[in-house]
């Protein structure tokens, strides 16, 4: 989805933004280009935040995104974002399995502490792909012998070999 539909085609409303994880700010600040009302963009990393605020006034959006220097899993409302809460939850914290940093933690937790009933989240899912892969650790220089083979053998992995 374009952030035009996102953003600029609420028309009916009000669009306040958190972008979770804000990293350099890319996000915060093209919420607030496409017509954000307002925008929060939360980073724990100190120097992640003071990029976000210098990007933010390098597009002159300033007025419209402010940086908090947080876990965004201890927002609160009032304190942090609006009272009343956002309607547009950013996260771009996904790692290639896309668990990395707690994402999905830390999005439930926003998603109850200062989202509205029925906030926008982007991205909305996704599709974890996996495959298993084996390893026999007793071809693993150095490892200790486990597993069935091991087993067999009457190996154990806190005696070494005889």
């Amino acid at each position: 989805m374009k952030p035009d539909t996102l953003v600029a085609g609420a028309a009916s409303r009000e669009v306040h933004a958190l972008d979770i994880g804000c990293g350099s700010g890319v996000l915060s600040v093209l919420a607030a280009r496409h017509g954000a009302d307002s925008v929060v963009a939360v980073d724990l990393m100190g120097p992640c935040a003071d990029v976000a605020l210098r990007l933010a006034a390098q597009n002159r959006v300033s007025g419209r995104v402010s940086v908090v220097r947080k876990d965004a899993g201890l927002l609160h409302r009032s304190e942090d974002v609006r009272a009343g809460g956002v309607n547009l939850l950013l996260l771009d914290a996904f790692d290639a399995g896309l668990v990395g940093g707690n994402a999905a933690g830390v999005l439930e937790l926003a998603r109850r502490q200062v989202a509205q009933p029925g906030a926008t989240v982007v991205p909305a899912g996704a599709t974890v792909y996996c495959m298993g892969v084996e390893v026999l650790s007793g071809e693993v220089a150095g490892a200790p012998p486990r597993g069935p083979r091991a087993a067999a053998e009457g190996r154990r992995p806190d005696r070494p070999p005889p």
